[in-house]
């Protein structure tokens, strides 16, 4: 499915608490899941709390190798990276 779907109109908003529902149960429906954290990308997650950040990236490992990429990324000088672990604003991950 084209994950820019929601913006014609086809986003499904439940007053009701976050559920993790699979993929499986209907593959042309894509789900988001919101994470209030940190502007800190990830930044948390081999914290010992087991919180959001913990959580997620227990879900999802990719996470962290991302959070841990951008870094990296950003501490490459020769790269003359504009990558950054840190956020103030929306980040959607797909």
């Amino acid at each position: 499915p084209d994950p820019t779907d929601f913006i014609q109109n086809r986003m499904k908003i439940e007053p009701n608490i976050f559920e993790y529902i699979s993929n499986t149960v209907d593959p042309t429906k894509l789900h988001f899941y919101v994470n209030f954290a940190d502007a800190n990308l990830f930044g948390f997650y081999r914290g010992s709390l087991f919180a959001q950040d913990e959580i997620m990236c227990l879900e999802h490992p990719i996470l962290a190798a991302l959070r841990e990429k951008l870094i990296a990324a950003s501490q490459d000088k020769a790269q003359d990276s504009k990558l950054m672990p840190y956020c103030r604003g929306s980040v959607v991950i797909m």
